[in-house]
Order: structure tokens, then C-alpha cells, then sequence
């Protein structure tokens, strides 16, 4: 694979991570 698509992937990796951790704190936070 090309260094490009590794880079595309870990960006798309790292947004979901981020996406889902703050979803996930901030409903822990909500039911507070």
C-alpha cells in the first residue's frame, strides 16, 4: 500500500476514536 492511503486510513481512524470518545463522555457526563 501506498504511504497515502496508510494516511488517509490513520486519519480516519483517528477521527472515528475521537468522534466516539467524546460522544461517549459526554453521555456519561448527561446521565450525570
Amino acid at each position: 500500500m501506498t504511504p497515502l492511503i496508510w494516511g488517509i486510513l490513520g486519519l480516519f481512524a483517528f477521527f472515528t476514536i475521537v468522534t466516539i470518545g467524546s460522544l461517549y463522555l459526554y453521555s456519561k457526563r448527561d446521565k450525570h
